[in-house]
């Protein structure tokens, strides 16, 4: 009987503890100003997410001589960042209007725990490019109201705590979600149908040594990487339905703002360029292309053969494979994808530094192919079929070997053509590779 209350006490703690972890619901902060009479609340009511990665939200603003309502919007970058849309729209303001002064609420809110274990966002500013014309001294000096506003939302710590988990519904949160109906933008690029899945991502290098991200979906394309050094492109697929392109300002480098510019291509349908130094999108911290892919995959099949290394323990093996393994919980980023019409490829792993006993497992759509294979400097060879359509292979770090991160090389062997990419695992994070099987 004991043994029963304590599981259940035990389940509903960690419910609890999902639900305080949890994004949505209503957040608040309150700014004390010189007079702790004029003190200022600042509440952010939070939505229900579009895949789990836009946030529509509801700034209040309150004090003495002010009430205001801004929509604005949120997208999640990791589990920890969520960064702010560049416009902020006013539902209601009364009695004057805050105009520039929520240029300074730009950056992105970084989720955590105070010391009592109570959920947290803290506000990580972005430099604006010309802070000075944000709002005139003027009109500073002669609202005292609004000068406790731009200050708080200028220099003020800004961190709300987390009050209830009430996800916030409103007829504007579907409408921030939508480009084509929202009162405002909110930094999502007009819809695109596409009926390719192919896309092709350029960079193009800037003057300035500008931080940026890009994410399809969950998964990372390129992360904080300079964009003033060449890239090659990157190849990817779509999912079928929604896709969000997600593409983030991490730092606007040493000459605010970010300049940053990406070429669009999907493959015999659009091109697109996406660009943060467009006036629409100066000083915003990310763009988000949303693209509808309408054709669905084949079905996928199951694996006909695979190769496994000489000194492999294949008893142990089919063990492992009914195990349960929270690995797959870390975080995945994305290291490369390829496009090829042959129904197996072969893959050839090894160490091309110090044998340092790094060890990898191998995940092919959702089928743990190989586990605990001990990373040598000699290539070990891998044959795998495909399924038409997407395959997507993940690489898990069972150790850090004698010298962290886990790292190794990887090469795609198709026929005649190779391509290799490098590999670096932890306990925090996966990587994932992409292979589509085009049928002729």
């Amino acid at each position: 009987m004991l043994r029963k209350i304590f599981f259940v006490l035990l389940l509903l703690l960690s419910e609890r503890n999902f639900a305080q972890d949890n994004l949505t619901g209503k957040w608040s902060m309150f700014y004390f100003h010189e007079n702790p009479a004029d003190s200022i609340t600042l509440e952010l009511s939070i939505g229900a997410p579009e895949k789990n990665m836009l946030y529509p939200a509801l700034l209040e603003v309150k004090d003495k001589g002010f009430s205001g309502s801004y929509e604005l919007l949120l997208v999640k970058k990791n589990i920890r960042q969520y960064f702010i849309s560049k416009n902020k729209f006013p539902v209601k303001e009364t009695p004057f209007q805050l105009d520039k002064c929520l240029d300074y609420f730009n950056g992105f809110l970084e989720l955590g725990k105070d010391l009592k274990g109570v959920p947290k966002l803290t506000l990580n500013r972005m430099p604006l490019s010309k802070p000075s014309e944000n709002i005139t001294k003027a009109a500073l000096s002669s609202n005292i109201y609004l000068y406790a506003l731009n200050t708080a939302f200028q220099s003020a710590p800004i961190v709300f705590r987390k009050i209830n988990n009430e996800i916030w519904s409103d007829t504007g949160t579907y409408k921030i979600l939508q480009p084509e109906i929202s009162p405002t933008y909110f930094g999502i690029l007009d819809t695109m149908s596409v009926h390719n899945k192919s896309v092709t991502l350029g960079f193009v290098s800037n003057n300035d040594n500008d931080i940026i991200s890009v994410k399809l979906n969950s998964l990372n394309i390129v992360d904080m990487v300079d964009s003033k050094k060449r890239r090659p492109e990157e190849e990817f697929v779509l999912d079928t339905g929604m896709n969000l392109i997600c593409f983030f300002a991490d730092d606007f480098g040493n000459r605010p703002p970010c300049s940053a510019t990406f070429n669009l291509d999907i493959h015999q349908n659009s091109k697109r360029t996406v660009s943060f130094a467009s006036p629409e999108n100066k000083d915003a911290t990310f763009i988000v292309a949303k693209i509808i892919y309408s054709k669905a995959d084949s079905t996928l099949t199951t694996f006909k053969e695979i190769v496994y290394p000489e000194d492999y323990n294949k008893e142990q093996f089919n063990k492992n494979q009914q195990n349960t393994d929270t690995s797959l919980n870390r975080q995945n980023k994305w290291i490369g994808n390829i496009i090829t019409n042959s129904p197996e490829i072969t893959l050839a792993i090894w160490d091309d530094a110090i044998d340092d006993g790094d060890s990898i497992s191998l995940l092919v759509n959702n089928k743990w192919i190989v586990k605990g294979m001990r990373v040598r400097n000699n290539p070990q060879f891998f044959k795998v079929p495909l399924n038409p359509g997407n395959n997507e292979i993940t690489f898990v770090a069972n150790n850090l070997g004698s010298i962290p991160p886990n790292t190794s090389v990887l090469e795609i062997i198709d026929g005649k053509k190779r391509k290799s990419f490098n590999i670096e695992t932890d306990f925090s994070k996966n990587n994932i590779m992409r292979i589509v099987y085009e049928v002729k």
